[in-house]
């Protein structure tokens, strides 16, 4: 895609903006406002509610935060799709994926694949992250290829019945992140 001024800067586009948990906690604040706006008699409750569920989101912002400061690297290697352009731009990750955002292309292109191997190799890199439901063959050919840990990082955009049954929610899922990075 690129700007309206013909110059063709390419410009990214995510729809996975609850991704930043700084972007869902600005989320929960416009839903709550709605919510007590469409119905006052419940307001108190659905602001008491949501003030708890800042106070949680706040903390994963902080965990992600203080996790950041002491990283020994900051580039995220995605032997996949990337829908996380927001947790990237929130936290001043840097990161290499073999599709550009959630792509509906089938396979990356080979330049793609040799980019995140030699990026792996060369930097030691130990993990290469997929997301959720990925078929993950490229990150399988990566892993035979350098030895790294496939790592998955979920993007809370759907989840499987099993999850929805074990009672997975955002934060939960979020969190496993944390350790994951």
């Amino acid at each position: 895609l690129y700007d309206d001024d013909g110059h063709g800067e390419e410009i990214e586009y995510d729809e996975h903006i609850w991704t930043s948990p700084v972007n869902m906690r600005a989320m929960l604040k416009s839903v709550t406002e709605t919510l007590c706006a469409l119905s006052p008699e419940n307001a108190d409750a659905y602001r008491a509610n949501a003030a708890a569920y800042d106070a949680q989101l706040a903390e994963l912002d902080a965990a992600f935060r203080e996790l950041v400061a002491g990283a020994e690297r900051t580039e995220l290697i995605f032997a996949d799709r990337f829908p996380f352009l927001y947790f990237a731009r929130e936290y001043g990750l840097t990161y290499i994926s073999a599709f550009a955002g959630c792509s509906d292309e089938v396979q990356p292109s080979v330049q793609a694949v040799a980019s995140i191997i030699d990026a792996v190799e060369r930097d030691g890199v130990p993990v290469v992250y997929v997301i959720e439901m990925s078929t993950q063959d490229v990150a399988r050919a990566v892993a035979e290829q350098t030895g790294a840990e496939i790592v998955e990082m979920h993007s809370c955009q759907s989840v499987t019945g099993e999850e929805f049954e074990a009672g997975e929610t955002y934060l939960s899922l979020m969190t496993r992140h944390v350790e994951a990075l």
